[in-house]
């Protein structure tokens, strides 16, 4: 052969270099069986821890989301509130929901069913003041469907106990009773009304009815002595000027909202109580969660890295003299480089499918070991499509890393010495 020649032998492609990859592996399938399996090991119970931190937490997040009284910011006492005032913290971004509220004791009516014209149950109800938006007419699970809110003073949504009590449902007529004491005599209006709607049984433990605001607002001025004119009765002149509130009903947006929108409206002067140190446990569960996966993940890479380090340096060593020949048959020092590369992915890639295996498996068991302490619809184990990914990234990426050493070695093997020594 002349000299010029060497310059026209084909170089050995990848596709070679994978398919030898493949034979190697064939042919010590034992030993790349448990190399698979000692990855696994590792990688499902990771998936699964990891899976569990996602699905807890966020069940309690959107556990804590989905109930109303998370999110509630409830004013305790009474204050004199100007029309300017909920204005303003209407138009603040962190408000979901925000309406006036008179005091408690203008709140509470008698409520009687009039159904086929005969009277029926009577019992003392709470009147909460209510508008289109209101958290606690979502429909659980359904966040886009929600109950009609009341928007007339002839309009009331009933609490499930209310309604239990009544022996109401929708469509059932009520006959609200409002007394007061005026001038030395006891004076009762009777208000009908129409139930248009039930709040589910876990919107609200409170026996009530969710009135539009202007019904509470005629309850008020009518048990202050005033001129009513939603129930036909007179009394003194309604002062001029705007309307005040003694109260509120305020919903965050979401859950981070909560404690800054409480600080912000207590630095007013208002007393408040919220739900924020659930929500602050809850975040703190998730952050020692996160430190001891962070602290498990660190050992595990180490681990992991030393383990495939030590394994692919003694598999050069133990195949240095195949490697020799494979250099004598042409393959560059880089190719046999690339060859320990390989070698390295295909074993990690047979690796993570075993502990995505491992992962399908292992998670709907516990589930279904679990499943009777956990809330309808949540889920145990969660893991979104980038947290697979980045597994499967971070254990090929450090599968390839700890791949360097064994590289490094194979690509400055002596081929005369090698094949001498075998």
């Amino acid at each position: 052969m002349r000299s010029g020649d060497t310059d026209t032998v084909p170089r050995p492609g990848i596709g070679l270099l994978l398919s030898l990859v493949v034979v190697d592996l064939r042919h010590e399938w034992r030993l790349t069986l448990c190399a698979m399996l000692g990855i696994a090991a590792v990688l499902g119970p990771f998936l699964l821890l990891l899976g569990l931190k996602v699905g807890l937490v966020a069940g309690f997040l959107e556990g804590l989301h989905r109930d109303p009284t998370t999110l509630d910011i409830r004013h305790v006492g009474q204050a004199r509130l100007a029309p300017g005032w909920f204005e303003d913290w209407s138009a603040d971004p962190r408000v979901a929901f925000l309406v006036g509220n008179t005091r408690h004791l203008n709140s509470m009516v008698r409520a009687q069913t009039t159904a086929n014209d005969q009277p029926g149950p009577t019992m003392d109800l709470e009147m909460i003041p209510s508008a289109p938006g209101d958290p606690l007419l979502r429909v659980p699970g359904n966040t886009a469907a929600a109950i009609a809110a009341p928007e007339t003073p002839s309009q009331v949504v009933l609490t499930a106990r209310a309604a239990s009590r009544l022996g109401a449902t929708a469509g059932t007529p009520l006959r609200l009773i409002i007394g007061r004491h005026r001038t030395g005599h006891t004076e009762r209006v009777a208000h009908a009304v129409t139930t248009i709607g039930v709040l589910p049984e876990a919107a609200s433990t409170r026996v009530a009815a969710l009135v539009a605001g202007p019904l509470l607002e005629a309850v008020e001025g009518f048990r202050s002595g005033f001129e009513t004119p939603l129930f036909s009765a007179t009394g003194d002149p309604m002062p001029p000027g705007p309307r005040h509130h003694a109260s509120f009903r305020l919903y965050a947006r979401a859950l981070d909202d909560v404690p800054g929108l409480a600080a912000d409206l207590e630095a007013t002067g208002l007393e408040l109580i919220t739900r924020a140190d659930a929500i602050e446990r809850v975040r703190r569960t998730d952050d020692h969660l996160a430190l001891v996966f962070s602290i498990l993940v660190g050992m595990a890479v180490l681990g992991f890295g030393a383990s495939t380090t030590i394994s692919l340096w003694a598999t050069v060593e133990r195949k240095k003299a195949d490697l020799a020949m494979l250099r004598l048959l042409g393959i560059p020092r880089g190719g046999i480089r690339l060859f320990v590369h390989l070698h390295s992915l295909a074993t990690a890639t047979g690796g993570v499918i075993l502990a995505l295996c491992l992962y399908g498996v292992a998670s709907p068991l516990a589930a279904s070991l679990l499943a009777e302490h956990l809330a309808a619809g949540q889920a145990l184990s969660r893991l979104e499509p980038s947290h697979l990914a980045l597994a499967v990234a971070l254990t090929l990426g450090l599968a390839l890393a700890a791949s360097l050493v064994g590289s490094l070695y194979g690509g400055r093997l002596n081929i005369a010495q090698c094949l001498r020594e075998s």
